[in-house]
């Protein structure tokens, strides 16, 4: 409370305090005449106000936010006022007064019940001032708002309900809660009754002229939101959604945020844990390096990594303005209070930067997420994409060789199993070449696996939406193409684990949960815009692009996978690499890369990667 407030309700206890044995003498004795009554009660009045506000003070009812009053705080109102009453007693046991108990009973009774409800009464008028039948006769029907379902009527449902009853939602009327559950049809919550459930959608919104349906299951899956939009899509409402259980649970929300669902919504599951012990264990007080740190992955890494305290985060990228914007966003987090940022611009194609940037910082460990990934830019520029993603990677095994860290993880893809692109091959090559460091030295050598990440650089998500926002037909390359995908979080989350399980030489899968279609996500995005497939907005086929798979895989028919102690990584049992023969193909590689003869780049890769089927000449 504010001291106007104090000094307002000090005055209404006193007054309460007053009332209440005023009251309860008259209850008693049912006069004021009695002289010996009158004596006896203005001595135990002068004795009753002081002891009961100071008790009510040192009780921290006068630093409490009345519009939140709650149980807790009534159970205080009733602890102050009886121990007011027991020292009451002790008073008049100690002045031998001749005094009647029904009134300190009394006296309690009422303290109690009017001190209680002038902490209740605030909330009170506000709940009043929330109903649609007094809003609209204190101003006439204007604030009559926006009506919306609330889909769910669980704890989140419960919360959203709390939420868009504040004042700052005086707009938004809510006509009931729906449910699935038979069982909590006619129930009541906050006032707000369950009218029924997904199968009575249609006649509901035409009843009460629902305009807006917010879905507050917080732990649905995917699937589940898909039904769910579609049900509500049909019968032309507008579908809101609230943060997932992994949000909430984090606490990376101030205040309950309802919001437009998203595509991310529609492939949500299960929430990833992480052993954030084990992972505290081999990154406290580290030094780590991570290579295209201003790439989707490798910032979202760098995001990561800041939470478990390392000593020393080394962010290294060949373009300026990325390694700026994530060493701001980082220097904003008070996390960083504790660690030294060290945005570096480097290329992991120089060796000799590498060698030195290894040399003067001895980075501990080391997450290598730089890499050219676009499959048709790599088809026609394959020279570039040996450069970047074998030699780099080959420069930064050998750093790490001289100048040993503890753990190196390099970040592969689903496109390096039996690859149909110059990108998936060079990505292959890379894993082996980490294989073959892993047989020399300390250092734990490992490679990652997954496929596509959400909202990644040239992922094709950003694509649709611009496609749709220009009123442009989207473009897919197949009817029938499916990839895996993850958000960003979710993979940068999977990655750091894999480096506290590796123990090196090995290629970790992550569970990416089941394929999705290609044209399902497009049509999806078409109808989270409020348009209509085919009408507003058209899909062309256009057919599939030089190194592109109608289905990815995340390991060869060869390969198998055992179970790892993390339920979603796995390890590949990969064969092993012969080293000098290894070393020596990829030194011819480098030698044509730098030549740019692409042909035999091609033909080289071929040969180290047997399962490559290098693309057909335009």
């Amino acid at each position: 409370m504010k001291l106007p407030t104090k000094l307002l309700f000090l005055a209404i206890d006193v007054t309460a305090i007053v009332s209440a044995l005023l009251i309860s003498f008259w209850l008693r004795f049912e006069t004021f005449t009695n002289h010996t009554h009158m004596q006896y009660g203005i001595q135990l009045l002068t004795f009753s106000v002081p002891i009961t506000i100071g008790i009510l003070w040192w009780w921290g009812l006068y630093n409490r936010t009345l519009l939140f009053t709650s149980i807790p705080d009534l159970i205080a109102v009733f602890q102050a006022v009886t121990l007011a009453s027991m020292a009451k007693l002790f008073f008049i046991y100690f002045q031998w007064m001749q005094f009647s108990r029904a009134v300190i009973i009394l006296d309690w009774i009422l303290n109690v019940l009017l001190i209680g409800f002038s902490r209740v009464a605030p909330r009170l008028i506000l709940m009043m001032a929330e109903e649609r039948w007094l809003r609209k006769l204190l101003t006439g029907g204007l604030l009559d708002g926006k009506k919306v379902l609330i889909y769910g009527a669980g704890r989140a449902g419960e919360a959203v309900a709390r939420e868009l009853r504040q004042p700052a939602q005086q707009l938004t009327e809510i006509v009931g809660f729906l449910d699935d559950d038979p069982s909590k049809t006619g129930q009541y919550i906050h006032g707000i009754r369950v009218i029924g459930s997904r199968k009575d959608l249609a006649l509901i919104t035409k009843q009460y002229h629902v305009e807006e349906v917010i879905i507050a299951i917080s732990s649905a899956s995917g699937q589940t939101l898909r039904e769910i939009g579609r049900s509500c899509r049909e019968v032309g409402l507008r579908v809101k959604i609230i943060p997932g259980l992994e949000d909430m649970l984090a606490g990376r929300l101030a205040r309950l945020q309802v919001r437009d669902i998203e595509i991310e919504d529609l492939l949500r599951r299960p929430p990833i844990t992480i052993d954030l012990e084990e992972i505290a264990a081999y990154v406290k007080g580290k030094i780590v390096l991570i290579t295209g740190a201003g790439g989707s992955i490798g910032s979202e890494i760098c995001r990561q990594i800041l939470h478990f305290a390392p000593e020393a985060l080394l962010m290294l990228g060949q373009g300026e303005n990325s390694i700026y914007q994530i060493n701001q966003n980082l220097l904003k987090r008070p996390e960083a209070a504790g660690c030294r940022l060290l945005p570096m611009i480097a290329n992991v194609q120089d060796g000799e930067r590498l060698r030195q940037i290894f040399q003067a910082n001895h980075p501990q460990i080391v997450f290598h997420a730089a890499a050219h990934k676009h499959v048709p830019l790599m088809e026609a520029h394959p020279s570039e994409a040996i450069k970047n993603n074998v030699l780099g990677t080959h420069n930064l095994l050998r750093a790490a060789r001289e100048f040993p860290p503890e753990r190196f993880v390099m970040i592969s893809t689903d496109k390096a199993v039996n690859p149909t692109s110059v990108m998936g091959a060079t990505k292959r090559v890379a894993e082996m070449l980490v294989k073959c460091f892993s047989q020399h030295g300390s250092t734990r050598f490992s490679a990652v696996r997954f496929g596509n990440v959400l909202g990644s650089r040239g992922s094709v998500i950003p694509l649709f939406q611009k496609q749709i926002e220009k009123g442009e037909a989207i473009t897919i390359t197949h009817p029938d193409m499916v990839r895996y995908f993850m958000t960003i979080p979710e993979a940068s989350q999977l990655v750091i684990q894999a480096g506290a399980i590796g123990q090196g030489g090995e290629i970790f899968l992550l569970d990416m949960g089941e394929p999705v279609r290609i044209l399902d996500l497009a049509e999806d995005l078409i109808r989270l815009a409020g348009l209509e497939v085919g009408k507003d907005v058209k899909i062309d086929f256009s057919g599939s692009r030089p190194g592109e798979k109608l289905n990815e895989e995340l390991l060869t028919a060869s390969e198998g996978s055992t179970s790892t102690r993390h339920e979603k990584i796995f390890v590949a049992k990969s064969g092993e690499v012969r080293e000098a023969a290894l070393l020596e193909s990829i030194e011819l590689l480098y030698e044509h890369a730098r030549r740019g003869e692409q042909d035999k780049v091609i033909a080289c890769l071929s040969g180290l990667v047997p399962a490559f089927r290098a693309p057909k000449a335009p």
